[in-house]
């Protein structure tokens, strides 16, 4: 897991700006925060909120530390678990999540 300087924690970013905010931003929100909980991760990382990332055509958008993934929504659920598990569980794997 790469972590940041923000206490050693992993940092995600999920984009509230309006774009993002009509494409389901808080639903791809939900989905992190209970893949969070079911793995008990929230220790370990910082989820917050983030104005416009602008990338408003490629929303819903987040970062995970530096890194930006777009294109994210609510019906994306598998790809979402499957971008932080691969980010959070697989530490020290080399795994193209783009």
């Amino acid at each position: 897991m790469k972590l940041d300087d923000r206490d050693g924690k992993v940092v995600i970013s999920v984009c509230f700006g309006s774009s993002c905010h009509l494409k389901g931003s808080f639903m791809v929100t939900e989905i992190i925060k209970r893949f969070l909980k079911e793995h008990s991760l929230e220790d370990s990382v910082e989820l917050k909120g983030s104005l416009c990332m602008g990338q408003c055509a490629n929303g819903v958008n987040i970062t995970v530390n530096e890194t930006t993934f777009s294109n994210l929504s609510s019906d994306d659920v598998n790809k979402i678990e499957t971008l932080l598990s691969t980010i959070l569980l697989n530490a020290g794997e080399n795994h193209d999540t783009k």
